[in-house]
């Protein structure tokens, strides 16, 4: 499926198969579709202090959440929660069902990154450092 891509729509990825990875190499390093690469960047806090997903709205002091999803290239708002976890876990349930997804789209053709994505976002992670 690779060759349907141009090389624009591929990133090298150093350190999505060896997290912390700073060795470039044929075993640790994997090209990834753009679309994978912008969903695993997106979903660090934006407040400081909050659970990742969530972002802490000072108007009106509720916690916002919103998911990158790569198929509409467009943020999903899932809600505003006055629990900071509820928010974490709404976001965390709906990063699993798209990483899912994507896993087996077609934007994923290398298995080392299908099983990691569906690794790195199973539900029983601990994603403190996805």
């Amino acid at each position: 499926m690779l060759d349907k891509f141009s090389f624009k729509d591929l990133h090298l990825d150093k350190d999505f198969l060896v997290e912390g990875n700073r060795c470039y190499s044929n075993s640790t390093c994997v090209f990834i579709h753009a679309k994978v690469n912008c969903f695993i960047s997106e979903g660090g806090s934006g407040s400081g202090d909050c659970l990742l997903g969530v972002h802490y709205r000072l108007d009106n002091g509720m916690f916002r959440v919103m998911v990158q999803n790569p198929f509409t290239n467009k943020r999903e708002r899932l809600g505003q929660y006055t629990s900071e976890m509820e928010g974490h876990l709404t976001w965390k349930t709906r990063k699993h069902e798209i990483a899912t997804q994507l896993a087996n789209s077609e934007y994923v053709w290398d298995e080392r990154v299908r099983q990691r994505l569906l690794t790195m976002y199973a539900p029983d992670t601990d994603w403190a450092n996805v």
